[in-house]
């Protein structure tokens, strides 16, 4: 009597053990997941914490070049504006010339000398996009034209170092992927400085 009785534990335990992996089955389909946790990987665990470790490197690392992105566009948007102003100083002074007259030309300079510094000093998320490794700090210091001909050089007003901005692209190469205040205004306030020192000087006023 003890085999039949045997037997049919035997088949009880595998009719059940069955049953459980087809419930645990249907709760993979339900739920789209193979496991509550790690240790329903079993011998997959190692390669998945790998895995995830890669993802996140990744995320991270993809996080990174769409803020770098942002800040290039206000970049961009910043030195064309720096260009724009350029353009607009030479035909100012192209224009006096023309009509032998300097009235109202220093409210133009210094109009454009105030976009100019307002572009240098141009913010993204709280920072100055043209400081790079010291975003808190402003790049530009000057706050009036007449300001410029108070130091020996404009480089006197330029406080943003000269760490060359790069951005991570992957875990072993770097790219450059910004300016600085000086390399995009500096020739440019050389400029004001010398129109604002004439204006000053014994030849002056326009």
């Amino acid at each position: 009597d003890a085999l039949p009785i045997s037997g049919y534990q035997s088949g009880l335990t595998n009719l059940l053990a069955s049953e459980s992996r087809e419930i645990a089955a249907q709760k993979q389909v339900s739920s789209g997941m193979l496991a509550d946790n790690l240790s329903g990987f079993g011998n997959q665990t190692q390669a998945l914490i790998a895995t995830q470790s890669v993802k996140a490197r990744v995320d991270g690392l993809v996080g990174q070049l769409k803020q770098t992105s942002v800040q290039l566009t206000f970049q961009q948007t910043a030195l064309e504006q720096v260009n724009s102003i350029a353009q607009s100083l030479q035909q100012a002074l192209i224009s006096a010339q023309g009509s032998g007259s300097g009235t109202g030309l220093m409210g133009q300079v210094q109009s454009l000398f105030t976009q100019a510094a307002q572009a240098l000093n141009t913010q993204y998320n709280g920072n100055y996009v043209f400081s790079r490794g010291q975003t808190a700090t402003q790049p530009f210091t000057a706050a009036a034209l007449s300001d410029l001909t108070t130091q020996p050089s404009v480089a006197n007003f330029f406080q943003d170092g000269t760490l060359t901005p790069v951005s991570r692209i992957d875990d072993t190469a770097t790219v450059q992927t910004g300016f600085l205040a000086t390399d995009a205004g500096s020739a440019l306030m050389t400029v004001f400085r010398s129109i604002q020192a004439f204006q000053q000087g014994v030849s002056g006023s326009f």
